[in-house]
């Protein structure tokens, strides 16, 4: 067994979503500090970047150096590090408030040791992930409790070339963020030679990520044939710009009527429809009908799944919810039906994914065949 270490994790907006993927991909940590914002774990010495390709939900991974800021621990790490030329550096700082002046402090340090350095600073308390790549800086996490060097931010450049590289583009039926995605792939914790299904395919986000996670027995489906057709296209140029080795089958079907051999779905992942766009505030009547629509969808889509999927297997699904002025005012509760059909809940209510102007948020769901 090797040595315990200590890491920063800092989470992306939506935390509860961002801790419960870190805890379906790590196999064995203690988490031993933290605030809303960020983990502390004990593990044994992780391969950051490894760990980091592999989550949706995190914006850093630093390793812990210290349990308090020491100008001369930081010069050391500095020193360590430099090469030739000027070496940069900077400081975020979660959870407390920023000490400005330890920079320059910093800074005067190293000139006496004859080493030219540059404070990189930011408007914000924290350098973001696009400042760190573009600087080339060395990042200094402070939390409560301990300072860490950053060792990998997430990867803005691979998000946006997948996103918005990919030939085909649906604003209706492709509006799920691939780092949602991803998460949610996570949640279901198949391995990779796993049968993964996405019935509501949309555009193809949720196969895309699945076949640059390394998943390679890949099913999608969608009752529009457009949707279809835009994720056969997407999953191509997937396969040839990163030359990938999968077995993927496309179609058009309405999900009820998924033509799919009993028993031989490992892991379903998928945002099913959500109800038309919401405009405006809606009424009382409105709400119901759009609840009655959805739940209807819902619960013919759950039926097929507990033929289809296999005994153990997982379902991470997106329910909608419904927020107006700023409060919950709908959600669909099928929780009886779905017991019935012999799925077991496994989350804990609270993944949510969203952004505070949103009216329709995601709730990111776990189900598990009996």
């Amino acid at each position: 067994m090797g040595k315990k270490m200590k890491y920063i994790f800092i989470l992306g907006n939506n935390l509860a979503l961002s801790k419960a993927e870190i805890k379906a991909v790590l196999d064995d940590f203690e988490i031993v500090g933290g605030q809303d914002d960020y983990l502390i774990i004990k593990t044994e010495k992780l391969d950051c970047q490894a760990v980091m390709k592999r989550l949706g939900g995190t914006i850093k991974i630093a390793e812990v150096i210290g349990e308090q800021i020491d100008p001369n621990l930081l010069v050391n790490e500095i020193i360590e590090r430099s090469g030739d030329g000027k070496v940069k550096f900077g400081f975020s700082w979660y959870g407390g408030k920023a000490n400005r002046k330890i920079g320059m402090d910093v800074k005067g340090r190293l000139k006496e040791k004859g080493i030219n350095s540059r404070l990189v600073t930011s408007k914000d308390k924290t350098l973001s992930a696009v400042v760190v790549t573009k600087n080339k800086c060395l990042d200094f996490v402070v939390v409560a409790g301990a300072v860490g060097l950053t060792q990998v931010v997430f990867d803005f450049k691979e998000y946006g070339k997948v996103d918005y590289g990919r030939p085909a583009h649906d604003s209706v039926s492709g509006m799920l963020p691939p780092k949602a995605a991803k998460m949610m792939i996570n949640l279901a914790e198949a391995k990779t030679d796993a049968v993964l299904l996405d019935p509501f395919c949309g555009s193809g986000t949720v196969l895309m990520e699945a076949a640059l996670m390394g998943y390679q027995n890949l099913i999608g489906s969608d009752v529009s044939a457009k949707a279809a057709i835009d994720t056969e296209t997407n999953m191509n140029w997937l396969v040839e710009n990163y030359k990938l080795d999968i077995k993927k089958d496309i179609f058009k079907s309405d999900v009820r009527k998924l033509d799919i051999e009993d028993g031989s779905v490992d892991a379903i992942v998928s945002e099913p429809y959500l109800g038309p766009p919401v405009r405006g505030e809606l009424t009382s009547s409105q709400l119901r009908e759009i609840i009655k629509e959805v739940s209807d969808i819902y619960l013919g889509a759950f039926k097929k799944f507990s033929k289809i999927v296999k005994s153990g297997g997982r379902l991470v699904i997106i329910f909608p919810q419904w927020h107006q002025r700023g409060e919950l005012i709908g959600q669909i509760d099928l929780r009886a039906e779905i017991k019935e059909l012999e799925f077991n809940r496994k989350d804990k209510a609270n993944l949510i994914y969203k952004r505070d102007d949103q009216k329709v948020w995601r709730e990111i769901t776990i189900w598990e065949k009996d």
